[in-house]
């Protein structure tokens, strides 16, 4: 074979090797695919309606303040976080200013609308404002004879502290009765006759042995007489001991906290009164929408929820802890009680009392 036809073979065996090769090992230089179109922004919901929260109108007194809200829904009804855009303003800031968060200053006494707005969405609020009132505020406990001295002792010494967080005297009211305004169990002493101008809140406090056989409860308190709407402060109250439950046997942690507790029904917690009742609390449902106790929810915690839920019985539900209208063995006032007499139209002290 002669050398140039040996070259041409030798030329095209390395040609096919060299295709062999490049077939088997060489890497897949295709282009990788596209990624996906990144989705579309998701819809922003339709707004078809504007309230303004908490419930009006609100009744407060001069010097204290308050946090309200655009409450923005959609096309279902559903609540909507808020946006931007959102703007507030009062029909008389010199009784009440309105900042652009929403946080009102009372100035001074009279009636001032808040208004909400935002794109061609209105709401407005009534804040009716009262000046404090002066004097002060008095509960006064009356005895029957066999009432223990440990339980004068606890309940005197809870009318001190739920004075505290009253500012002022309430309404005058001319009592004139022949005794007996509140209900007692045939055979029991009955309340006293009382004939005087009540300025506070006027306590009668006996023992029935009367509780149903086995009953749990050492005491039971609520109102008698109320006050008129829109502001149902109790005038008379009454608490009575279960007899089956000596004081002697009920420790002193215990006795301080159901002291106190029971007067707080007295005096209308949680929702407790005698007649017409307020448009703000259900106790059927349970849906608390008081909107002084909400203020009081919003300055312990930050934010402001749409209701309180009371679990029966006249009691603050569980999300609610360490408050003595819990129905626990917790003997502190929270703020959101405090809020909760404002509500039945008692003058507050915000920090008189409170361990939030």
């Amino acid at each position: 074979m002669d050398a140039q036809l040996l070259n041409r073979r030798l030329a095209r065996t390395v040609a096919g090797m060299v295709l062999t090769i490049a077939a088997c090992g060489s890497p897949d230089v295709t282009s990788a695919p596209a990624p996906p179109p990144p989705p579309p922004p998701a819809a922003v919901p339709t707004v078809i309606g504007l309230g303004l929260r908490p419930a009006f109108p609100v009744r407060i007194s001069v010097g204290d303040f308050l946090g309200v809200t655009a409450d923005l829904r959609g096309v279902s009804g559903e609540r909507l976080p808020l946006r931007p855009g959102v703007t507030y303003r009062s029909s008389a800031p010199d009784i009440a200013s309105v900042s652009s968060d929403g946080i009102v200053q009372i100035l001074s006494g009279g009636e001032a609308t808040i208004t909400a707005s935002f794109d061609t969405f209105v709401s407005n609020g009534v804040l009716v404002v009262a000046q404090v009132p002066s004097g002060s505020f008095r509960i006064t406990l009356a005895y029957a004879d066999d009432v223990p001295a440990r339980w004068r002792e606890a309940l005197e010494s809870a009318a001190r502290r739920w004075e505290q967080a009253v500012a002022g005297e309430l309404p005058p009211v001319e009592l004139n009765t022949t005794g007996g305004d509140c209900p007692t169990p045939p055979g029991e002493p009955t309340s006293p006759p009382l004939h005087h101008t009540e300025r506070g809140v006027h306590i009668y406090v006996g023992q029935s042995g009367r509780f149903p056989p086995g009953a749990p409860q050492e005491a039971i308190g609520g109102p008698c007489i109320n006050r008129p709407l829109p502001t149902p402060t109790t005038i008379l109250g009454t608490i009575s001991l279960n007899r089956a439950h000596p004081a002697a046997t009920i420790t002193s942690e215990r006795l301080r906290f159901l002291a106190v507790h029971e007067m707080g029904h007295v005096l209308g917690l949680v929702g407790v009164i005698q007649g017409p009742q307020v448009p703000w609390f259900s106790s059927v449902t349970g849906i608390y929408r008081g909107p002084m106790a909400i203020e009081g929810w919003r300055r312990a915690f930050g934010n402001a929820p749409i209701e309180i839920y009371e679990r029966g019985g006249a009691h603050w539900g569980p999300m609610l802890l360490n408050d003595v209208m819990l129905g626990s063995l917790f003997p502190e006032i929270s703020l959101v009680s405090v809020g909760a007499l404002a509500d039945l139209g008692f003058p507050i002290a915000w920090t008189g009392v409170g361990i939030y």
